[in-house]
């Protein structure tokens, strides 16, 4: 039963849910966490704003080369479980899941 709950716990945390304590049991709420998450948990369409890159300098470099920029609005266009696409500065960008894993975005 713990390993279940532990589980639905994890599920919930990559959903983009909250897990809360209520009266010793856990509660999963479907109320987005407010704050920067990482651009490989968001889904298809979803309007975003880029917070922060959280990598390496030559991959932050070459990032940044690409228009992925602090402050700059992207679109998802595809994620289906490889690696994502998403629309930013006119241009279509495929990123593999690593490197968007190390982007912090925000909702629009």
């Amino acid at each position: 039963m713990k390993l279940l709950s532990l589980v639905s716990i994890g599920l919930a945390a990559a959903a983009g849910s909250i897990a809360t304590w209520v009266n010793g049991q856990h509660a999963i709420t479907a109320e987005p966490q407010p704050g920067p998450f990482p651009l490989s948990q968001a889904h298809a369409g979803e309007a975003l704003r880029l917070v922060r890159i959280d990598a390496g300098c030559r991959l932050a470099h070459r990032l940044l080369e690409l228009g992925l920029t602090p402050g700059v609005a992207l679109t998802i266009i595809q994620n289906s479980g490889g690696p994502l696409l998403i629309s930013v500065r006119d241009s279509r960008v495929a990123l593999g899941r690593g490197m968007a894993h190390k982007l912090q975005v925000q909702r629009a």
